[in-house]
């Protein structure tokens, strides 16, 4: 594979996130000289094309659409804690030099066969079922009340000792009684928010202010939202401008000057993620959802729902006992070889038009954590419906002689 790791999703909090990778590690991918820029008509068919039709050397995953490919490749690296050069030679993904990228392989026909043969092909098992985190899964049952260090028997990633929910993410089978609906907590929260009149009068949104990625890095951020499911962030640091958008049907991102297309469920995400108002339609959103418990969000009580969506994806919401307003949304995409979650908590809740908006998004994924602070939103801005859509990515210049 030639692509590489700043070049893998789209939805709003992987732009953040591959932002800060890209200016901790030096900026975009670097030039070069045979590479051919493409329409977004050529770049959404080739989205659409298996794997093995677009990119180099694939024995294992040739039948998955190839804009499922990188997300899946970002998959693993979370799963083992690793980057793509475990396991990739860099600057020619495509070679088998490396003994991980052989061993991987085996890995993915196991992982495949046990879910296809157990689970009707459903990602049951997956690679951090086993790694958590790590190159090398821990098979030794840990020693009672002896630390054996990060890497000892029975070592566990922070990330999975604070997971908001079980290993499957599905919540307990039975929940329990005395609690309000799905409906009536949506009622709640469209109250909460400034009532049906003033979110009828809703139409678009233009969010600016500043992301910390952290180690004192800081970068502009620049949110447009056009109702009902249109949407464009720009993500601006000293190594160069990151942009997402949705046009209501392709979902897409340009890094530098590639055009990178999302499908399936990275598709769906992106579409949950436009919505001018984040979770507002729980009824009609899922195809199942319900009520599990009260539990404690960043010191207050919280009803906790759990949805199915479309596509695949799966999603825990959690809304404030007191005020009815959203304070964090967990969210589960899958893969073909696993599922990844990322946490967005909102507060700071202020009056826009008569809507209630929050202004402090904390993002929490497996690269780390990111914290959007608006400065100023504008509500029912004109926004035409062409500048959502994938631009064409402009030539790109001759590579400099050294």
């Amino acid at each position: 594979m030639k692509q590489n790791r700043w070049r893998t999703c789209i939805c709003l909090t992987g732009l953040v996130c591959l932002a800060a990778s890209a200016w901790a590690q030096g900026g975009p991918p670097p030039v070069r000289p045979r590479f051919k820029p493409e329409t977004s008509v050529q770049a959404i068919a080739k989205a659409s094309k298996p794997a093995s039709a677009v990119f180099r050397n694939i024995k294992v995953l040739k039948t998955i659409p190839a804009g499922e490919l990188i997300p899946t490749m970002r998959y693993i690296t979370v799963a083992l804690g690793v980057r793509c050069t475990f396991c990739h030679v860099k600057g020619a993904f495509y070679k088998d030099t490396k003994r991980t990228k052989r061993t991987a392989r085996v890995m993915m026909r196991m992982l495949l066969a046990i879910d296809g043969q157990n689970f009707h092909g459903r990602p049951e098992v997956s690679c951090y079922t086993c790694h958590r985190g790590s190159a090398h899964p821990v098979g030794i049952p840990p020693l009672v009340g002896i630390a054996m260090g990060p890497h000892g028997p029975g070592a566990t990633p922070a990330s999975a000792r604070s997971a908001p929910v079980a290993r499957s993410g599905r919540p307990p089978r039975v929940p329990p009684s005395g609690l309000p609906t799905a409906a009536a907590i949506e009622a709640k929260y469209r109250q909460a928010l400034g009532g049906e009149v003033a979110l009828s009068g809703l139409r678009s949104l233009i969010e600016q202010g500043t992301v910390s990625m952290g180690h004192g890095r800081r970068a502009s951020i620049r949110i447009e939202r056009r109702a009902p499911d249109l949407s464009r962030t720009v993500v601006s640091t000293p190594r160069g401008s990151f942009v997402s958008g949705f046009d209501g049907h392709t979902a897409w991102s340009q890094l530098g000057h590639g055009l990178e297309i999302s499908v399936g469920a990275q598709r769906q995400l992106a579409r949950m993620q436009a919505a001018l108002i984040p979770a507002l339609d729980l009824t009609t959103a899922f195809s199942r959802i319900r009520v599990t418990g009260i539990v404690p969000v960043n010191g207050h009580a919280a009803f906790h729902l759990f949805g199915m969506q479309r596509g695949g994806i799966f999603e825990q919401l959690f809304f404030g006992q007191k005020s009815g307003l959203l304070l964090r949304m967990v969210t589960y995409t899958p893969n073909p070889l696993g599922v990844l979650s990322e946490a967005t908590d909102y507060s700071d809740y202020r009056a826009v038009s008569g809507v209630n908006i929050p202004h402090r998004m904390i993002i929490h994924s497996a690269e780390g954590e990111q914290t959007i602070t608006l400065s100023e939103v504008k509500a029912n801005a004109p926004l035409a419906r062409a500048q959502f859509a994938p631009p064409t990515p402009p030539a790109r210049p001759a590579p400099m002689r050294q």
